[in-house]
């Protein structure tokens, strides 16, 4: 017997109307009733397939980035940095490795204008002989907050009032008034910049300082050029690890589950384009057909066996546990040497009448 012959298919090949199972359906616009005036009978299978389906048909959207369109193209290395990273899709110029990308707002719900000033974002994913490997990013080179703790109040006062429905200022200048740090982002967000003319003529920023492992197991932290490392790091009056802050141009040369479940990964545009083997299936939302008998590792009936041993940093990280404030802060500086733009670039939010704030 042919195993794909009675897939789930979404052609809707049958002459006549049937249930989620196959079973034909005589009757779709009326429910089972004692008599023509009669309560509605609980054994209806086909209400009760139809109003259960119809409950369950959406996808919570996103908490943040609701609102946004994907990009299918492909990622090509221009310049050898085999010196500082072993990731085989950045193994050599001319490589060529498929990616999605997907753009979005940030704040507003998934019906939203395009047009509101928000930050943007955006997901790649490539698809790599070695696995997908994801790199999110904003328009942005910085962020508001440093601490992931601060995150989910941060997007409660940049999101509506949860009594009005509406996105009022205050709430806004309220929150980040406490945070210093944020000086740097709002001064990219109430730029011209804050509201690119469409994702294709938008900047884009990694935001995050990223840490690369050679062959030889020496690690790099990069973040805008390629040449200067984590033996550099101490010589500034910031943290290069700080998300709200940028690496000085000047001195870094650029060089050119929630939702889904636990089965996200099985949906066509995560899935890996390359061959890949575990034991992690069953559960809400999973669609892959699997036939084997050995679901456990390791046995000698199954030939799978673990990958070559890859490249670990040998750095010696120690430390006292705590929760604190970054030492080197310095939240003024790099807003107050952005280049000088024309007043009318900027954008007023008017004058605010709670807690004595003008803006």
């Amino acid at each position: 017997m042919d195993p794909y012959k009675y897939r789930p298919s979404s052609n809707h090949n049958s002459p006549f109307w049937t249930t989620n199972s196959g079973a034909p359906v005589w009757n779709n616009n009326s429910s089972l009733t004692v008599g023509i005036r009669g309560p509605i009978l609980l054994e209806d299978y086909h209400l009760v397939e139809k109003l259960a389906q119809f409950d369950r048909e959406r996808i919570p959207e996103r908490v943040v980035h609701a609102r946004g369109a994907s990009a299918k193209g492909f990622f090509e290395v221009t310049h050898d940095v085999s010196h500082l990273t072993c990731a085989d899709f950045l193994r050599a110029p001319g490589v060529q490795t498929p990616v999605i990308v997907r753009f979005s707002t940030v704040i507003h719900e998934r019906g939203s204008p395009e047009t509101l000033r928000d930050p943007r974002g955006f997901a790649v994913k490539f698809y790599t002989r070695e696995g997908n490997f994801d790199l999110v990013g904003n328009n942005f080179p910085v962020f508001f907050i440093r601490d992931g703790m601060k995150f989910p109040d941060m997007v409660h006062a940049l999101k509506p009032n949860p009594k009005s429905h509406i996105q009022e200022n205050w709430r806004i200048l309220d929150f980040f008034s406490h945070h210093p740090e944020s000086l740097h982002m709002f001064s990219f967000l109430f730029d011209d910049v804050g509201v690119p003319l469409n994702y294709r003529h938008m900047d884009g920023s990694g935001v995050h300082t990223f840490t690369l492992v050679n062959r030889e197991g020496k690690a790099t932290v990069e973040a805008l050029h390629p040449d200067h490392g984590s033996e550099h790091e101490d010589r500034f009056d910031f943290d290069p690890l700080d998300v709200t802050k940028t690496w000085p141009e000047d001195v870094f040369p650029l060089q050119p589950r929630h939702r889904l479940g636990p089965n996200y990964l099985m949906l066509p545009v995560n899935a890996p384009k390359c061959a890949h083997h575990n034991n992690h299936h069953d559960g809400f939302m999973n669609f892959m057909h699997r036939d084997e008998e050995v679901n456990y590792f390791p046995s000698r009936y199954d030939p799978v066996r673990h990958a070559e041993r890859f490249p670990i940093p040998s750095s010696v990280v120690t430390g006292r546990r705590e929760k604190s404030i970054i030492k080197k802060e310095n939240n003024f500086k790099q807003p107050g040497e952005i280049p000088l733009w024309a007043p009318d670039r900027f954008v007023l939010l008017g004058p605010c009448c709670f807690y004595g704030v003008y803006v």
